[in-house]
């Protein structure tokens, strides 16, 4: 008798390990997807700023300066705000998943790609507020080459995320 409940004991923490690595599995595949998207979007994010910074510095046209630049900063909102309430979410879901201990490390990290985020607003703010009709050229080329500043660092500390987070994890999908 005893035998038998150690048996069903036994299949069941079997079953319950092998479903706990199925939703690692599926949720590593989802992570993966979602990050393919999200850096197909950082490219375009990049590949923007490159544009808008040779207008600012070339182009003597306010209204295609304004609208180039009103178009990068949806653009950036809409990657930090996926970035902070999806990716980073996604990310860490993954990681108590695989049960992981790197989430202290991580989430310096996230610290990190926040403070990158308040100066990714605190510039999105200043150009609603901007007047083109009178803005110096230089001022703004000026707060746009501060903003590549933080948007490369942020980069950096997302790599880190992805990296501590997601990479590490992949030999361990099945």
């Amino acid at each position: 008798m005893d035998n038998t409940k150690t048996e069903s004991a036994n299949e069941l923490s079997a079953n319950e390990s092998s479903t706990n690595k199925q939703s690692a599995n599926e949720q590593w595949g989802c992570v993966e997807s979602l990050l393919e998207r999200w850096l197909i979007e950082r490219q375009d994010l990049i590949t923007l700023y490159c544009r808008v910074s040779s207008s600012v510095s070339f182009c003597k046209d306010s209204t295609t300066i304004e609208r180039q630049l009103k178009h990068f900063c949806q653009l950036l909102l809409d990657y930090v705000s996926a970035g902070h309430f999806e990716v980073y979410e996604e990310l860490f879901k993954e990681a108590y998943e695989f049960k992981d201990t790197h989430c202290v490390t991580a989430q310096s990290f996230y610290e990190k790609v926040q403070e990158t985020t308040e100066k990714s607003l605190q510039f999105n703010d200043s150009i609603n507020e901007l007047d083109f009709a009178s803005v110096k050229l230089d001022h703004l080329y000026n707060s746009l080459s501060r903003l590549g500043e933080s948007i490369e660092l942020r980069f950096e500390f997302e790599d880190k995320l992805i990296d501590q987070l997601h990479i590490k994890h992949k030999g361990l999908v099945a």
